[in-house]
């Protein structure tokens, strides 16, 4: 994935997809009233959509959201910080994005592991998929 052709605004929404999935993503979205409005869902939300996919014991739940709230820490520093340009940023969350995987991974079994790789590939699918439907109802309109 060129991360250069993607605006802030669409890698943002790469993380709330791989964040929270489709669902989670498309409610955040509907909920925000005007561009800058956009919040991420709460750790705990993200947490729970994870256990439902990747059948999560509650100690790795409990491991996962505060890798979770970190990372929405980070992400949130990243984007408010108006001394970097848009490529640093990018560049910054995909470091934080990569550490949090890292870490999520650690806590998953190998099956899970598994799984989670498939996930985020789908959500990745999904998201290049909506990204082309937007760009092609652009220019036909």
């Amino acid at each position: 994935m060129n991360l250069q052709r993607f605006s802030l605004a669409g890698y943002a929404l790469v993380a709330v997809i791989l964040l929270g999935g489709s669902g989670l993503a498309q409610a955040q979205t509907e909920a925000a009233p005007a561009a800058g409005a956009w919040q991420p869902p709460p750790p705990e939300q993200v947490t729970d959509w994870l256990a439902g996919k990747l059948q999560l014991s509650d100690d790795q739940k409990n491991q996962i959201t505060p890798i979770i709230a970190d990372r929405q820490q980070k992400l949130a520093a990243i984007r408010a910080d108006t001394t970097l340009r848009q490529g640093q940023k990018l560049r910054q969350m995909k470091a934080v994005y990569d550490d949090s995987d890292r870490r999520i991974e650690a806590v998953l079994s190998d099956a899970q592991k598994q799984q989670y790789a498939a996930l985020k590939a789908q959500m990745r699918q999904q998201f290049q998929e909506r990204l082309q439907q937007r760009r092609a109802a652009a220019a036909g309109g």
